[in-house]
């Protein structure tokens, strides 16, 4: 009987983490991505963001529950924007950064009109399943698309303002610092932006400042995170 009950304590503790291991692995694993793009040079990296804006409008109207709080679950993918940003405006400069928000900002509105379109397609009953799916997730993208966009464009000039200036400021030094300071100020931009846009009347004032809250801190959680790919960033670089 205590065997039984001990297995299914940790059964429990298992299931109740879920949620938890899968942030983790998927935070190492985008970051990582991110980082194995500098290996294409810079146009490698402009591609992750477009795919991790588009990441966030596909998954950005989940919300999940993490350590008992709810948040977004296109927060993960949002965050590794700005390490791609800050990549960019390491080793290569402003050019590259501004360029890289609106490859990504073009990304963002292709997805959305193409898959707007496509969901008005008149699907064959064969196929009634991936249809239903699909008009599911493609009906609220487009609010989600412009909470996104008009956070992401704010967010990312903030962040790479912040970033080059203090640059600029201090050289190549302190790159934790920099990293750190400028993915906090960006972040606060971003959450007051999306979540507000994104959310608002959709649940209740309690529930949005919540999932807020915790997406800031989510997010400059995983901007802390991603310092360690900033640095090692030097040895993978490529000219391009």
């Amino acid at each position: 009987v205590r065997l039984t009950f001990l297995t299914f304590l940790y059964t429990l503790k298992v299931r109740s983490m879920t949620n938890e291991i899968l942030l983790l692995t998927t935070i190492i694993f985008d970051l990582a991505f991110v980082l194995l793009s500098l290996r294409f040079g810079k146009s490698g990296v402009i591609c992750t963001v477009v795919v991790n804006v588009i990441l966030v409008n596909v998954f950005g109207n989940k919300l999940i529950s993490l350590f008992g709080f709810t948040t977004n679950s296109g927060n993960v993918f949002y965050a590794s924007t700005f390490l791609a940003a800050n990549i960019l405006a390491e080793q290569f400069g402003k050019k590259d950064v501004t360029k890289a928000i609106w490859v990504g900002f073009l990304g963002f509105i292709m997805f959305v009109m193409i898959g707007q379109f496509t969901i008005r397609f008149i699907g064959d009953p064969l196929s009634e399943t991936m249809n239903t799916a699909l008009y599911t997730v493609f009906q609220a993208a487009p609010r989600i698309a412009f909470a996104s966009i008009v956070a992401y464009i704010c967010s990312q000039y903030t962040n790479a303002y912040v970033f080059l200036a203090l640059k600029a400021k201090h050289g190549k030094k302190l790159l934790w610092l920099r990293n750190g300071i400028s993915v906090l100020i960006a972040q606060v931009v971003d959450s007051l932006f999306f979540f507000i846009i994104a959310f608002f009347d959709k649940i209740s004032i309690e529930l949005l400042i919540q999932v807020m809250l915790f997406g800031f801190i989510l997010k400059v959680i995983i901007g802390l995170i991603s310092t360690p790919f900033l640095y090692l960033s030097y040895p993978v670089k490529i000219e391009d």
